[in-house]
């Protein structure tokens, strides 16, 4: 369900149940896509009838783009087709993942784990992995490394907006496939499954840090510390590492750190500089290190647990 703020909250499920409830916002017909014939048929429909189309994948959209009032839903939820395919072409030749365009982050990346591999998807589990996550850039815990996701995707299967069925890659279709990679989600055409690059997967490093101003001697020593954190980033963003981090109301946190093929000894080393440095600002921290054996348990430890995730935005 959409966040009720972009439904002008007509329908807030922390309503009383005695308060009236309207459909304000949400769409007016949806269709629960099986395959290509239903995303032509609806095509033909809203055109047909001046109906606005949306699409509706799996997860959250925090934009609100895959709903609006009085429209017609495509719900690709159901697409949960998942295999590791041998790819080539003229520009990537190894394994890759090809998925429906219902299949999540998290069911991707346990798919591609159960072979040996990891991918790129994001910090929330329940997200569709391709649809609006890839199409929309993809941000991730292994982007240091990996680049985005929509690097990594190979081609995409579609329909476009005049309902034909297409596949988009670097070598057919190209515009397409570059809007598609990273040009926005709902917007080019209708996805209906995605071939993405896999990586061999390894030991994970993995390090959190958290400091405050309660604890610093001063303000003007936390906000040292803040510059010295922009100054280190790049050493970490060099060497493949991926921190996320936060600042609010006069608190600094690292709640992980994201270092493939790094050991948690390794963590030590890397965090070494910026620790001596706080140190120097006579401002206390906790922090610890550890590794994971491989991405999936990393992924477990930090952004799970999988199905769901710590935000559990179910579809």
């Amino acid at each position: 369900m959409m966040n009720p703020f972009f439904q002008n909250t007509s329908c807030s499920p922390y309503y009383r149940t005695d308060q009236p409830c309207s459909l304000g916002n949400y769409v007016s017909y949806a269709i629960p896509v099986a395959g290509v014939a239903d995303i032509v048929a609806a095509i033909n429909f809203t055109q047909t009838h001046n109906v606005r189309l949306v699409i509706k994948n799996t997860g959250h959209d925090y934009m609100g783009k895959s709903t609006g009032r009085g429209a017609l839903s495509l719900w690709t939820h159901n697409l949960k087709s998942r295999q590791l395919v041998n790819y080539s072409s003229a520009h990537y030749t190894g394994p890759a993942i090809k998925v429906g365009a219902g299949v999540t982050g998290g069911e991707a990346l346990v798919h591609a784990s159960a072979s040996g591999y990891r991918i790129v998807s994001g910090d929330c589990p329940t997200v569709g992995y391709s649809g609006g996550y890839s199409s929309g850039g993809g941000h991730s815990i292994l982007n240091s490394v990996h680049g985005l996701a929509a690097d990594n995707v190979l081609e995409w299967e579609v329909v476009t907006a005049d309902g034909r069925h297409v596949v988009a890659s670097p070598d057919q279709n190209s515009d397409l496939y570059w809007a598609m990679s990273g040009g926005g989600g709902g917007t080019f055409a209708v996805a209906l499954s995605m071939t993405s690059r896999v990586h061999a997967d390894s030991i994970i490093g993995a390090a959190s840090l958290s400091f405050n101003a309660t604890s610093a001697p001063s303000n003007d020593s936390f906000v040292s510390a803040l510059n010295a954190w922009w100054a280190f980033l790049p050493s970490l963003v060099d060497v493949g590492a991926t921190p996320s981090w936060n600042i609010f109301a006069g608190n600094f946190l690292v709640p992980n750190t994201t270092a493939p093929g790094r050991t948690a000894a390794d963590m030590d080393t890397l965090y070494s500089p910026f620790l001596s440095e706080l140190k120097r600002l006579g401002i206390p921290y906790a922090f610890e290190s550890f590794s994971a054996p491989n991405y999936l348990q990393h992924y477990n430890d930090t952004d799970g647990p999988l199905p769901d995730g710590p935000l559990a935005a179910w579809a």
